[in-house]
């Protein structure tokens, strides 16, 4: 998504402004277009045109909603393929189906429960979801909610061994890993925001800040990692008739 180059001025790039903010969907039948937008100001669309935006989902969309969101400049989505309460989404393969058919690139996160056996738990989901249908799988490391599942109740050194073994499980699979977090997740769950630093060696970080800046200006350091892969910019909202989230990397 290189719309511009450096050394563009702003009125050069109000058409690519225009196109970013604002982007027409015509739909068939005669119906009125539908404007979507990316949810960030033109300022901030200038400072990142260079840039790439994209979407998590964790319901199943259309071809349609994925070519409209290409249309939008997303160039990838990531798709929940396993379930806080550790059993695949039955959604996972036509979702991500999906993206593909709409021309995305496509990644998909595993939220593990912490109650079950981290290496069944990637062995399901591998066995599960076909390779070719994704790049990378995310881990989602937050608070669980489901029964059973929740981090809490263990102590801060076996839930990094889980998360370790979740990870090294993945890798024994021969797929990409990345892990999904934020610092304040990160301390809670582990204890400090210092602790597990194994796991971001050679790991990379999609982190969540919720701020509506597509920047990483707003990072603060924890665990290992110095710099983010990844932001999740932006919690849920509408885009091309889905709800996303919205997320953003240079």
């Amino acid at each position: 998504m290189n719309k511009g180059s450096a050394g563009v001025g702003k009125e050069s790039l109000s058409e690519e402004l225009r196109e970013f903010n604002f982007i027409s969907k015509e739909r068939s039948g005669g119906q009125s277009a539908e404007q979507v937008t990316l949810g960030v100001n033109n300022d901030q669309l200038l400072e990142h045109l260079c840039c790439v935006f994209g979407v998590d989902i964790s319901q199943l969309f259309s071809v349609e909603n994925f070519t409209c969101m290409k249309n939008a400049n997303i160039t990838f989505a990531v798709a929940r393929g396993y379930c806080s309460f550790g059993g695949i989404d039955t959604h996972a393969v036509q979702s991500l189906t999906n993206i593909k058919a709409g021309g995305l690139k496509a990644d998909t996160y595993m939220f593990p429960c912490r109650g079950k056996n981290a290496t069944s738990q990637v062995d399901d989901m591998v066995k599960q979801i076909p390779g070719n249908l994704y790049e990378t799988i995310w881990i989602d490391v937050e608070t669980n909610p489901s029964p059973g599942c929740s981090w809490s109740g263990h102590d801060s050194a076996s839930n990094c061994a889980f998360l370790m073994e979740t990870v090294n499980a993945i890798k024994a699979k021969g797929k990409k890993v990345g892990i999904y977090a934020s610092r304040y997740m990160w301390g809670t769950i582990f204890g400090s925001y210092d602790a597990c630093g194994q796991a971001s060696a050679g790991i990379p970080l999609w982190y969540a800040h919720y701020d509506n800046t597509p920047s990483f200006s707003d990072f603060t350091a924890f665990a290992g990692w110095k710099a983010p892969s990844i932001k999740q910019y932006l919690g849920t909202s509408s885009l091309c008739g889905a709800s996303v989230d919205r997320n953003w990397h240079p």
